[in-house]
């Protein structure tokens, strides 16, 4: 008989598993690019993403600054409008008081008058102690009557005042 040799592997073998090899390492190949590109694509729309955000953050921000400073703007009118009313009713105060005090001198002044005149009726009609006792009533009730408007008069301006 004759030997017949048999080479282990074949040559058939050889190739199949030479364009195995070469099949995987395209696939390998391809399961790579695969990857990148996918990993690219996360990457992009993570930019993206980020992007979008701090857009929205950007608005949220300038919205903030805009309210502060409508805010800003309104506390200084208001403080400048309280400060003009506090002048404008300060000098209405001033003025009513000042009202009030010619006011009371006039009265003062008219009592005071009323007043001497009685003393010298008293003095020329009845004369002596008599005449003596009617000023000194008169005296009296002239101070009822200035401590009367006076209370009056500061009732009034306390009332102006608060």
């Amino acid at each position: 008989m004759a030997e017949t040799s048999i080479n282990d592997p074949s040559e058939n073998v050889i190739r199949l598993i030479e364009m195995t090899m070469k099949s995987f390492d395209s696939a390998l190949k391809n399961s790579d690019n695969l990857n990148k590109a996918e990993i690219r694509r996360i990457d992009e729309r993570s930019m993206a993403e980020t992007d979008r955000i701090n857009a929205l953050r950007a608005v949220d921000v300038k919205a903030v600054e805009l309210a502060n400073d409508k805010t800003i703007k309104q506390a200084e009118v208001l403080a400048r409008q309280l400060a003009e009313n506090a002048e404008v009713l300060r000098k209405l105060v001033d003025q009513t008081a000042m009202n009030l005090a010619t006011q009371l001198q006039a009265i003062l002044t008219q009592q005071n008058e009323r007043f001497s005149a009685l003393e010298k009726a008293n003095y020329e009609n009845m004369g002596g102690i008599k005449g003596s006792q009617m000023t000194k009533s008169g005296i009296i009730a002239a101070i009822a009557v200035t401590g009367t408007i006076i209370g009056i008069v500061v009732s009034l301006i306390n009332a102006f005042v608060k």
